[in-house]
């Protein structure tokens, strides 16, 4: 078989979600601990970094790589032979260091594929179609009764075997999203429609924060891109099974919200809404420290290992304050957060200054996600979707037909 660009995104879209959900069974069973080293995931995106390298052709983007690479590497080493001397802490903040390394890859090879017309709606579908894989590998385990539970047992919420929720609602969220751009601004077929129906399914059974907002807002924007006597109709349906089978549905959105409406009542708004994180980020500022040989660490960090955290406070107990900036600027200091702002800003001015308003709203949620919930940088799933999203932005000047903000040439 030859090997090009092509069979990195077959590896990205098709192979990773079946690789994911081995991964999930094997933590979620007992198996193996969450975020073990050498994880089938792990292997598989690090097969994709490498093989990416080779068909990366720009001299500049193979440079900006290795700058990249050799910049996590050196502060990882810092902080491993000057401050904490953790052999486990090392190899930790080096995988998560290669997380970056591996979006950055795949951004290149989604950019460089995405040369032409065909070639961007080639990119698209493959992700409606790596999003229709997840979902079915879903919505399978909930009919068969198998699987795991996205919260605690006995609530709503079911992610079939794979770990990260978080990760799994924003990938098919954002999917969903952009499977509506692709229908009413570049091909609408009645099987697309359907594979929409089934990934927005899947969101509602997942039943977190994220997939659930995702959910109503894609459905939202299905409706407002529809025709009118289509959007009439779709809601004197929906108002006639309300009234049909209101308590039945009463019943089923109250356990759908159950974990959702528990914590609401339980933390304050900001604590629902963050999820706790806002004590995550205060606690981490409290414990940082820039002075004696950490005083440069505001600017460069000390790596992912360490973070905010002080060499006599290191244990082996690792995790992400689950905001992918304070993460950054915790681990490499000032300059990765600016890097992070910049993109994202990129992003908003680009996408705001040539009237692609849809784009800018998923890229805000997104974007959003990142910041206030984390799962996004350090999550090889869901980084696929910002990558995907900030690829159409990028590119967006080079469709022929789009005209997103209007219900012109829509379904």
């Amino acid at each position: 078989m030859k090997i090009n660009s092509y069979t990195i995104l077959i590896l990205v879209f098709f192979i990773s979600p079946f690789v994911d959900s081995f991964t999930g069974y094997i933590v979620l069973s007992g198996i193996s601990d969450e975020a073990f080293l050498g994880s089938p995931s792990q292997l598989l995106r690090l097969l994709i970094m490498f093989l990416s390298l080779f068909f990366i052709k720009e001299k500049a983007r193979v440079i900006t790589i290795l700058i990249f690479a050799i910049y996590f590497i050196g502060i990882e080493l810092f902080g491993f032979l000057i401050l904490h001397n953790n052999v486990k802490g090392l190899f930790t903040g080096l995988v998560y260091s290669q997380k970056i390394i591996y979006a950055i890859c795949v951004f290149f090879i989604f950019d460089s594929y995405a040369y032409t017309e065909r070639r961007k709606d080639t990119l698209i579908k493959l992700y409606i179609y790596s999003a229709l894989i997840y979902a079915t590998l879903i919505i399978i385990p909930k009919i068969l009764g198998i699987g795991y539970h996205t919260y605690d047992e006995n609530t709503f919420g079911t992610k079939g075997f794979f770990a990260s929720n978080n990760g799994l609602g924003l990938y098919l969220g954002t999917a969903s999203l952009v499977c509506i751009y692709y229908l009413a601004n570049i091909k609408s077929t009645i099987r697309l429609q359907i594979y929409y129906f089934l990934i927005l399914i899947s969101l509602v059974l997942i039943g977190s924060k994220t997939s659930i907002l995702f959910s109503a807002i894609s459905l939202l924007a299905f409706l407002y891109y529809k025709k009118m006597y289509v959007k009439t109709t779709i809601i004197v349906l929906g108002i006639i099974g309300i009234f049909l089978y209101f308590n039945q549905l009463i019943t089923i959105f109250s356990t759908i919200f159950d974990v959702i409406i528990f914590r609401y009542n339980v933390n304050t708004f900001s604590q629902f809404i963050l999820s706790m994180r806002d004590n995550y980020i205060t606690n981490a500022i409290y414990h940082y420290s820039n002075e004696g040989a950490l005083v440069l660490r505001n600017i460069f960090g000390t790596g992912l290992f360490m973070s905010f955290r002080n060499p006599g406070e290191i244990n082996l107990i690792y995790d992400t304050l689950e905001t992918d900036l304070f993460d950054l600027f915790f681990a490499y200091g000032i300059i990765g957060a600016l890097v992070y702002i910049y993109i994202i800003m990129n992003s908003i001015v680009f996408s705001f200054v040539r009237k692609q308003i849809y784009l800018l709203l998923i890229w805000i949620l997104v974007a959003g996600h990142s910041i206030m919930a984390g799962h996004v940088l350090f999550n090889g799933l869901s980084i696929i979707s910002a990558i995907m999203v900030y690829v159409i932005i990028i590119k967006v000047d080079k469709f022929k037909n789009v005209v997103v903000g209007t219900t012109t040439n829509v379904y």
